[in-house]
């Protein structure tokens, strides 16, 4: 799924935008008119705000997904900018 970023509200109902300029694409299983976005756990500069993210993907990384249906997950760090209730990971 094409993504500029997605929305996530923490504990206390806050609303955070979330993107990253790398990771364009959002994971997902499409089926029967229905789309599910693939989810796991948060990386640690966004467990404070939610246990779960969207797997983000970037353009090569989505042709693999598309062309093998093989998702290549790492644990990966971002830097983070929240300016705002919008956080940019880097």
């Amino acid at each position: 799924v094409l993504a500029s970023g997605y929305f996530e509200w923490n504990k206390d109902h806050e609303k955070f935008y979330i993107s990253n300029p790398e990771c364009k694409y959002l994971a997902a299983i499409y089926r029967n008119n229905d789309i599910v976005i693939l989810t796991y756990e948060a990386c640690k500069q966004l467990q404070t705000i939610h246990n779960r993210m969207p797997i983000l993907l970037n353009k090569k990384d989505a042709i693999t997904y598309l062309n093998t249906n093989k998702l290549a997950i790492t644990d990966k760090t971002y830097d983070i900018q929240l300016i705002d209730h919008q956080i940019r990971l880097f």
